[in-house]
């Protein structure tokens, strides 16, 4: 299987836990959606949710994919598991921080990104202890 391949795999992963996020979330929108019959229907819908509510929908939704593809307990033990393994919090270089998110990554079957998302969230002390361990 190519990078490609495995990418486009933990995209679909994500996309489906996000949309499925909306499906239990949002279920009232979702039956007043099943109700459009037309185009115009279906616009006049979308116009009337607010660029804020509809920010907010997504990031509900993202949310939701985010504890569906990581298991909060086994998500804490990897991050903890593999910066152990490179010397603890105070030795992490920004160099590390590939190896961490490729861990992420694999283990949890999800992008880069999403890897990347889930960790600057959770573990925004890491971060800003390797940005201070940075020679730039």
């Amino acid at each position: 299987m190519t990078k490609s391949n495995i990418n486009q795999e933990y995209r679909t992963r994500f996309t489906i836990a996000h949309e499925i996020g909306h499906l239990v979330l949002h279920s009232g929108l979702f039956s007043e959606i099943s109700k459009i019959s037309t185009d115009k229907e279906y616009i006049d819908f979308q116009n009337h949710i607010s660029i804020d509510d509809h920010r907010k929908l997504e990031i509900q939704a993202n949310f939701f994919a985010e504890e569906v593809l990581f298991p909060k307990d086994v998500f804490r033990e990897t991050v903890e598991k593999v910066i152990g393994e490179l010397g603890g919090i105070d030795k992490l270089l920004p160099t590390d921080l590939s190896l961490v998110m490729s861990t992420i990554e694999k283990g949890f079957g999800v992008t880069g990104i999403a890897a990347y998302n889930k960790f600057k969230r959770d573990y925004p002390e890491v971060l800003d202890r390797v940005l201070v361990n940075s020679p730039f």
